[in-house]
């Protein structure tokens, strides 16, 4: 069953406790993902992510910029994510790791100003707030395995970002968000049944379920992101050696925002989504592997009105010694 433990190796789920969707639509891919922890010390990795906000709604329908007049009119958010990230094996069930997220982000709305419509544009780079987690297997046999994961986030991003008028761009669009924030995931995994791949071999198929929870304290100006649930159902299949398939659905809900002296209005704050996110990495050797993720929303409904994406990508790329 040598083919078990690299199944689990493979398990995708990532837990972030970056700054979600809110006023002018600024967010993280929403995926859960845990990757057990090998046998190697160190792995470092870049990750990127692009997430284009372009198609506004309203609920569950689509809609158009305006369609609910509010102070901004949301009408486009292009978020380019990299993290960059570092894990230490401190035993067998044990590790710890850091995240950096570096974001380039650009925004347009229509500023309604005493009935003239003012087209408002940031164009933003900074480093993002940093990360800690610490994961343990709780319990683990060759066919399943649960695993815990815990983290918080600190207030280290950039804020403050200006545009060339000498505007402050909102809080829910700078790169940091100014609060401390905290995360729990419970990731569990169990063998199916074996089917054949490529190389003739009789390979598992896992059953992945992961659950998140990120509590969002009180940032700039007391925003506050509302705190949010994730939910994962997926799969994974060992094509051959060195690549792999990956399906997983996610179910995504957060609560409204709270404005706190910002002045922001926090109706069109929150909502609830679904998403099928299709994955394929490819393992080049035992120390390093990249992995492309497309996520597409099957469902969502939000409050008030807000910008989303069509689709997000996320590529990892990870070396191991």
């Amino acid at each position: 069953m040598k083919h078990k433990s690299t199944l689990w190796m493979l398990l995708s789920m990532v837990l972030f406790t970056s700054q979600l969707q809110a006023t002018c639509g600024a967010y993280t891919c929403p995926i859960l993902n845990f990757t057990p922890i090998p046998e190697k010390k160190f792995e470092f990795g870049v990750a990127y992510e692009s997430i284009h906000q372009d198609q506004v709604y309203v609920g569950s329908e689509r809609s158009t910029v305006g369609a609910i007049p509010q102070h901004h009119d949301e009408k486009e958010t292009n978020t380019q994510h990299y993290i960059f990230s570092a894990k230490y094996r401190l035993s067998d069930t044990s590790r710890i790791r850091a995240e950096l997220p570096y974001i380039n982000r650009s925004h347009e709305h229509i500023h309604n100003h005493h009935g003239e419509k003012i087209l408002d544009s940031w164009n933003m780079t900074g480093a993002g707030d940093a990360s800690l987690f610490y994961d343990k297997v709780l319990h683990h046999t060759e066919v399943s395995k649960l695993a815990l994961t815990t983290g918080v986030k600190l207030p280290t991003g950039k804020r403050e970002i200006k545009n060339e008028d000498g505007d402050t761009a909102e809080v829910p669009i700078q790169p940091g968000t100014g609060s401390v924030d905290y995360s729990l995931g419970l990731f569990y995994h169990q063998g199916l049944f074996t089917v054949p791949n490529l190389d003739g071999d009789q390979v598992l198929l896992p059953l992945k379920i992961g659950v998140g929870y990120t509590m969002n304290g009180i940032g700039t100006d007391g925003w506050q992101f509302g705190n949010q649930f994730l939910g994962s159902l997926g799969t994974s299949y060992l094509v051959s050696k060195k690549v792999s398939l990956h399906l997983d659905t996610i179910f995504r809900t957060q609560e409204k925002a709270n404005a706190g002296t910002t002045g922001e209005h926090t109706e069109s704050t929150g909502g609830q989504w679904v998403y099928l996110t299709p994955g394929v990495e490819v393992a080049l050797n035992d120390w390093f592997s990249i992995k492309t993720a497309m996520q597409f929303p099957l469902w969502q409904d939000v409050n008030g009105i807000q910008l989303v994406s069509p689709y997000n990508i996320r590529i990892d790329t990870a070396i191991r010694f």
